[in-house]
């Protein structure tokens, strides 16, 4: 079977590539099927790029990736869904089968596959799935046993069975092949073009985050042998030497996270990578940074979410100021930048503890601030429940487009002026990034 699988993140402030979609395209060939890949990230008219492409290969099935439910900004929102809406049904359109999945289906798999108009989708890893779907189309089989497929039953949307969360095993190979890097490279001025999946899962249980509903619980590692050969594949085959280890908190746990760097020093790479830390309490230390240093890493970004020890334990952040203070001050001393993200407005928080962040501001290293007001409302956390009891929400199908958790003691207008009035004054610190960005550019144009 002919299958198109469409990338419809058009999100472009870090543009990441379809990493997803990469690891569906071997699988789909093992099993015979031919297989294109459509990226959208940066077509100026999606709409005719997805009908030029229909015409071209005529596929039989078309799967859309969703990465985003929206862009998580209270006060910036910008939502995709609407637009992703429009490519469905240009597709169905045509009669060809339609199929969606990614993080964000996951997230409200039936109310996405409602919405949309799709005929499935599948929640979860899809590399099992999906082939699984598509042989079963062909040969005119029952689909209704596969994991994490949604499906019309007359007007109402099933799931078959939980989704599979598996991670990326020994054997499992992205087909960065399938896809065209050049313009990611020509892009990656903040984000790096390559990608390349650590592990994936999230132990912690930060109050507004839905991780462990989409990629788990507990991690699931990938061996260091499969990622260096995946990072050696993308750089020969696309000369790429930027790279974004994807992983939600790399050095959890710490003693994993200095093997793999370890192991990526002997294999002497000659690249450079940003990735995601936690500043959490014995998940860093001096011997953590050298090895980062020595093996490419240039940048760490993190969801520090606050700098209040009260609002730190409000979000079940596993760390407190003490460890933020001292994680910056390593990355400073190493040179490598620390970009902190900070989450105002959750349960808990008033106009007191957003001064207790600022106040806080000089003592802590960072090289770029970024901040958002107002908690997305994810099904499945502790926020949801926090609104559901202020009345906010009443269920999980209101969510599909993004209803924000603000506390009531917070001035919002107020606290917007004050914040920015007070990250104006350590404006300079974006100079610490201008090596990292030159850097970037050269890599852009080599």
């Amino acid at each position: 079977m002919k299958v198109l699988l469409i990338y419809t993140n058009r999100f472009r402030f870090l543009s990441p590539p379809p990493s997803g979609l990469a690891y569906l395209v071997n699988p789909l060939k093992e099993q015979g099927h031919d297989v294109r890949v459509l990226d959208l990230m940066f077509a100026k008219k999606p709409i005719a790029e997805i009908e030029k492409a229909l015409q071209a290969f005529e596929p039989a099935l078309v799967g859309f990736s969703i990465r985003n439910l929206d862009n998580e900004s209270m006060l910036e929102l910008q939502n995709p869904l609407l637009e992703i809406k429009e490519f469905v049904t240009v597709v169905k359109n045509h009669g060809i089968t339609t199929v969606l999945g990614g993080v964000a289906f996951t997230t409200l798999p039936r109310e996405m596959l409602a919405y949309m108009g799709a005929d499935y989708g599948i929640a979860g890893q899809g590399e099992e799935s999906l082939p699984s779907l598509v042989s079963a189309l062909e040969s005119g089989a029952d689909v209704t046993g596969i994991p994490g497929l949604v499906y019309r039953d007359g007007s109402t949307v099933l799931m078959s069975s939980p989704p599979v969360i598996k991670g990326y095993g020994a054997g499992v190979r992205a087909d960065w092949s399938a896809i065209d890097l050049k313009p990611y490279k020509k892009n990656a001025i903040i984000a790096p073009p390559g990608v390349v999946v650590v592990k994936i899962g999230c132990p912690f249980q930060c109050t507004y985050c839905d991780a462990k509903n989409t990629m788990g619980s507990i991690h699931i590692f990938r061996s260091p042998e499969d990622i260096i050969e995946e990072i050696r594949a993308v750089k020969n085959a696309h000369h790429i030497h930027n790279f974004f280890l994807a992983d939600s908190c790399f050095n959890s746990p710490l003693d994993k996270a200095k093997d793999l760097l370890r192991t990526m020093i002997d294999a002497k790479l000659k690249i450079r990578f940003m990735l995601r830390c936690n500043p959490f309490h014995d998940g860093f230390d001096e011997e953590f940074f050298t090895l980062l240093k020595r093996a490419g890493g240039y940048c760490i970004s993190s969801s520090i979410d606050s700098f209040s020890d009260t609002m730190l334990e409000n979000y079940r952040k596993p760390f407190r100021t003490a460890d933020i203070i001292e994680f910056g001050e390593l990355a400073r001393h190493h040179g490598i930048s620390f970009i902190a993200e900070l989450l105002f407005g959750g349960p808990g928080e008033t106009n007191e503890t957003i001064r207790e962040s600022m106040a806080l501001l000089p003592r802590v290293e960072f090289s770029r601030l970024e901040y958002a007001i107002g908690v997305r409302i994810n099904p499945g956390t502790a926020v949801f429940d926090a609104a559901v009891k202020t009345g906010v929400v009443s269920d999980a199908s209101e969510l599909l487009f993004a209803k924000f958790y603000i506390s009531r003691e917070v001035d919002v207008e107020w606290a917007k002026k004050f914040i920015d009035q007070n990250i104006k004054k350590f404006s300079s610190r974006n100079w610490r990034m201008l090596p990292m960005i030159m850097r970037n550019v050269k890599d852009a144009i080599i």
